[in-house]
């Protein structure tokens, strides 16, 4: 993993021939799916861009960014603000088998209603976890050896209308994965005492 951090770059050249397949695209997702999330009420959705003709679609909405079409496939990440009304389908199963109490369960669910108590706090919960699982999904398709790119930049409400988004669900960034053509530039990071301050 050390690696994969150390060396991962941000890829916009992807070879338009080469195509990720299907069972490690579900994969990728599947390990996407495993990032943590306040009280595991996992705040996002993924919505595959893989056939051309979806891509196409996708393309002017990305400002006609060509890795959207080169690229072998493409995940919109799209945060959730309504992800408090899992809460049963994720804590009915646990008081089921035994891993938690009712009460346990019913203090967990006050706190989750407090936390989403105004449109405000829900959007609040979604934009802190949905990006959780955009990296995760970045880091687990570069441990398989795909490249990723991340594109924060696109036509959100556009994306919204063409794609029928439902309203709880924001999009936040789009990922592009494949095989890379051409070396990304080189970039640095600042040194620690320019970002971390020790308390």
């Amino acid at each position: 993993m050390k690696d994969i951090i150390l060396n991962r770059k941000n890829t916009t050249s992807f070879d338009p021939n080469f195509k990720v397949p299907r069972e490690d695209l579900e994969e990728i997702l599947y390990l996407a799916g495993k990032a943590p999330s306040s009280w595991n009420l996992q705040h996002w959705k993924f919505f595959v861009f893989e056939s051309k003709e979806s891509k196409e679609r996708l393309l002017p909405i990305a400002y006609y960014q060509r890795q959207i079409i080169d690229s072998s496939a493409v995940v919109a990440v799209l945060a959730d603000t309504e992800a408090d009304l899992n809460f049963d389908d994720i804590y009915n199963p646990l008081v089921e088998k035994g891993y938690i109490t009712n009460l346990i369960k019913t203090k967990i669910k006050r706190q989750v209603e407090r936390a989403h108590e105004t449109s405000y706090d829900s959007l609040e919960q979604a934009l802190i976890n949905a990006p959780l699982a955009a990296i995760t999904l970045v880091y687990a398709a570069e441990s398989k050896g795909y490249n990723t790119g991340i594109i924060g930049g696109f036509d959100k409400e556009r994306f919204k209308d063409t794609f029928y988004v439902p309203e709880n669900l924001i999009p936040i960034m789009i990922i592009p994965i494949g095989k890379r053509i051409a070396e990304p530039h080189y970039s640095e990071r600042f040194p620690l005492d320019r970002t971390t301050f020790w308390l």
